[in-house]
């Protein structure tokens, strides 16, 4: 089985009597050195992530005698488990790690959520609003006009454009908002717009923290030196940085549907590679509960990038949303198909015209199913020379001036001393510019993710991933939630370009409103969208956001925000 499973230390009359009993020890008269005493060993965390990790803050705790290390441990109110206890040259020894701050709890889905960060591209908010992108302006943009109520929103803007410019656009992309709308100015690096990533709330004495990792990576060494100021600019009174790395969209915390005063972890794979490679799986887990406050860990890896790609909770029905391959859905790879034709229109290429043959007639995914295969392995050689094309008027306007304003360095046209000028004398030619990028962009990620949507619905594509879910619903229900399965599109997790699909369990719950998150595919999307709501449990419904450049990125509508479940934070 799948499921991994480290608990903390229960919670039965009789431990508690043993925790008093080794508390009384501690007053006791030291042992004489020697076999009694505990030694500190430094594990070897190094993976190439320069700076994933606080120096020597995940050590093993070694004494000749296991009692002697247990009182250590309850002494610095850290779990000691016996499951992870290693046996080193006649020692017992222990993994050792401090939280970074100590007594905080993270926050369980079931608080309500007070507030966002979000991180949004300072060229697409200046531009004039266009047509929609789902990128996270977007997105943001489409959860706010529909949330309950009044929430406090940070949004995260370069900080060398001028405030009034960004004060304008606000206005402009916001009117009349009801909520808080709050401008963060970020260091001039590259956007990270997966805000879910860098933050986690929870609190310490019934006040509300923050936490942000050591670095972000997202699984590349490069990343972490760029976004190091991105979390410098984050620090405050309330918020805490970790000892280690961490994203936090690969971290979910729910309370116990059998103990709710028990908070379960549901973790995967994308921080071991920062620390954990020379760690157990079991003792991996135990760094992430003890950070984090959790009491139980369960491993929800090997199947996405991150677990908010796999599964999201309705706490107030123990309800886990699990997400389910679709395949063999003929409409579904028809349409993305389609969606390569009018992307690369220019010409359209022969192996899309072949493609659109091959799945020609009602059976053709059974009967062509060779030839689709041969097909797309050809087109994953070839898709990188496909021409995509460009308004020429629009290139030329953008080309004359950026010669005029700025012949020296593109970069400049879009810098503090000529944005302001570029913004109220050329709005059309930004929002050309603006849209321009967005499509090119999104046109060198868009092959690989039609690619995996066709080939997912063949015949026996998804058998692996559907086996690894089955045991993940086991879990679940073995913990006491209900689970309702929803689709989750595509997802290309081998090869040189990873894609994790369309799940439309990387929402946001808000009230009783589930932001999910679509990808444009039309009438068999809809199709699949409109299953969801009637399986809920009663007063429920689900909203779909559309936020195509976001998934082409590997995010959704849950990643592109870091939510904030307490109060007096902003």
């Amino acid at each position: 089985m799948d499921h991994k499973s480290l608990q903390g230390p229960s919670r039965s009359p009789g431990d508690w009597f043993l925790a008093l009993i080794l508390l009384i020890l501690l007053s006791l008269p030291s042992p004489a050195a020697g076999s009694n005493d505990i030694q500190f060993y430094d594990v070897n965390v190094y993976s190439g992530f320069s700076g994933a990790i606080s120096p020597n803050s995940i050590q093993l705790a070694c004494s000749g005698r296991q009692d002697v290390l247990m009182t250590h441990f309850v002494s610095h109110r850290l779990p000691f488990d016996p499951l992870i206890v290693r046996r080193i040259d006649n020692q017992t020894c222990h993994i050792h790690y401090e939280p970074s701050i100590h007594g905080f709890r993270a926050h369980a889905e079931s608080h309500a959520i007070r507030g966002m960060f979000v991180d949004i591209p300072h060229m697409r908010l200046l531009a004039r609003p266009g047509l929609p992108l789902g990128d996270s302006l977007d997105i943001v943009k489409a959860v706010l006009a529909r949330a309950p109520g009044a929430l406090d929103v940070s949004l995260g803007v370069a900080g060398s454009v001028p405030r009034p410019l960004v004060n304008r656009s606000l206005q402009v992309h916001f009117p009349n908002s009801r909520h808080r709308i709050n401008l963060r100015p970020n260091p001039d690096v590259q956007v990270n717009s997966w805000s879910q990533d860098f933050i986690k709330s929870g609190e310490v004495r019934e006040t509300t923290r923050l936490l942000t990792p050591r670095r972000i990576f997202e699984g590349d060494k490069a990343n972490g030196e760029q976004f190091k100021a991105l979390l410098d600019a984050l620090a405050s009174k309330r918020t805490g940085r970790s000892r280690i790395s961490w994203e936090g969209g690969d971290l979910m915390f729910v309370r116990s549907p059998r103990d709710p005063q028990r908070l379960l972890l549901f973790y995967g794979d994308a921080a071991r590679p920062y620390w954990a490679d020379n760690l157990t799986e079991e003792e991996y887990a135990y760094v992430l509960r003890v950070e984090f406050g959790a009491d139980e860990a369960i491993y929800f890896g090997s199947v996405a990038p991150h677990v908010d790609y796999v599964v999201s909770f309705i706490p107030e029905h123990q309800t886990a949303l699990l997400v389910q391959p679709v395949t063999g859905n003929l409409e579904l790879a028809q349409a993305a198909v389609k969606m390569l034709s009018l992307t690369f229109s220019a010409p359209v290429p022969t192996l899309v015209r072949q493609l659109e043959s091959a799945l020609t007639g009602p059976e053709s995914l059974q009967l062509n199913s060779a030839r689709i295969r041969e097909l797309l392995a050809q087109a994953r050689r070839e898709s990188h020379g496909w021409a995509m094309p460009v308004d020429g008027a629009a290139y030329e306007r953008i080309d004359a001036y950026m010669k005029e304003a700025c012949p020296q360095d593109a970069l400049a046209c879009v810098g503090p001393r000529q944005l302001p000028s570029l913004v109220a004398n050329h709005p059309d030619l930004l929002a050309d510019w603006v849209q321009m990028a967005a499509v090119l962009r999104a046109g060198q990620s868009l092959p690989v993710a039609m690619f995996s949507v066709i080939e997912d619905q063949l015949p026996g594509q998804t058998a692996e991933k559907e086996r690894r879910l089955r045991e993940k619903a086991e879990t679940l229900e073995r913990l006491g939630f209900r689970v309702i399965r929803v689709p989750w599109i595509g997802g290309e997790m081998t090869g040189s370009q990873l894609w994790a699909g369309v799940s439309y369990a990387n929402l946001l719950l808000l009230d009783h409103t589930l932001f999910v998150p679509v990808f444009g595919f039309g009438v068999p999307e809809q199709k699949l969208v409109e299953d969801i709501e009637p399986r809920l449990p009663a007063g429920y419904r689900v909203v779909p956001i559309l936020a195509r450049s976001a998934l082409l990125q590997n995010g959704g509508v849950h990643c592109v925000m870091g939510l904030v479940r307490g109060d007096g934070i902003f």
